[in-house]
């Protein structure tokens, strides 16, 4: 059930979750899919996917890793049971809400004793001038979409950012208004959902998501990836 804000446009129906079912098509999905990996070839019938002899024309030598990628806490608990690994975010969260959505995680681990890997997307942006790193989080479309559709209000509030100008940066984007939307953004929103600013910023804010207990961090590039990969390594060392 991936891409939720577009499959609406294709006539796709996500809504009412009592009827679109995520949690049974992600558990027919993968079994679809693990069959595959496993031996080449399925018959399954479910409720939404009915495959008879599909084959894949090439079996992988290794085991490929399935991860479930959810901010829903049902799916995020029943992950365990199912996949080899989970990305909690997409990039743009809170330190808080990353935390919050991992105990989920952590809470099906325990319930089917079953530990798995657990990712997180931090979107960053790092630059020698802090105001040039912001400004280029503030004009990222992903950004500006994650903010005005994914976010919610109450993680911005938790952390003291005022929530005063999120429904005409909302119109802004539903508009099409990326520049307008760009400047309507704050730089506390900016600091408080990605890894922004000067190198040390950008370390000291993902040491933060890393101590919410992670394994492993996707840190995604805006604007300069280099200067982001350097960071990274000195994170790493």
């Amino acid at each position: 059930m991936g891409g939720f804000p577009w499959l609406p446009l294709i006539g796709y129906s996500i809504h009412p979750l009592s009827e679109s079912k995520p949690l049974v098509r992600i558990f027919e999905a993968i079994s679809i899919i693990r069959d595959l990996h496993e031996n080449g070839i399925t018959n399954r019938k479910g409720r939404f996917y009915n495959v008879n002899g599909f084959r894949i024309v090439v079996k992988p030598y290794v085991k490929v890793p399935i991860y479930v990628a959810s901010m829903g806490p049902r799916i995020l608990r029943k992950a365990p049971m199912i996949a080899d690994g989970v990305i909690t975010s997409p990039g743009v969260m809170t330190v808080k809400s990353v935390e919050e959505l991992l105990k989920a995680v952590k809470s099906g681990e325990a319930m089917c004793n079953r530990a798995i890997d657990k990712a997180a997307y931090v979107l960053s942006s790092v630059a020698k001038d802090r105001a040039e790193a912001y400004k280029s989080v503030k004009r990222d479309p992903f950004f500006i979409y994650q903010l005005s559709e994914v976010v919610s209000e109450e993680s911005l509030l938790e952390c003291g950012v005022g929530v005063e100008r999120l429904p005409d940066i909302r119109n802004a984007w539903r508009n099409r208004d990326l520049l307008r939307a760009s400047e309507l953004i704050t730089d506390e929103m900016v600091h408080h959902l990605t890894a922004t600013g000067k190198p040390e910023d950008v370390m000291n804010r993902l040491e933060e998501y890393w101590s919410t207990g992670h394994d492993r961090l996707i840190a995604a590039a805006v604007g300069d990836w280099r200067s982001l990969i350097d960071v990274i390594g000195t994170l790493n060392q």
